[in-house]
């Protein structure tokens, strides 16, 4: 049962972290696409 409990609380752990990285991994890809998009458009 502890190991259980252990194994629940890391993913309570993992999931958020893990959550936000990917939320601002595409957000960063946003911003290159917008970064790249102005420069093309102002060609």
């Amino acid at each position: 049962m502890g190991a259980a409990q252990s194994l629940v609380s890391v993913t309570d752990i993992i999931t958020p972290a893990l959550t936000g990285f990917i939320f601002g991994q595409s957000l960063y890809g946003v911003w290159i696409g917008a970064i790249v998009a102005s420069h093309l458009s102002e060609r």
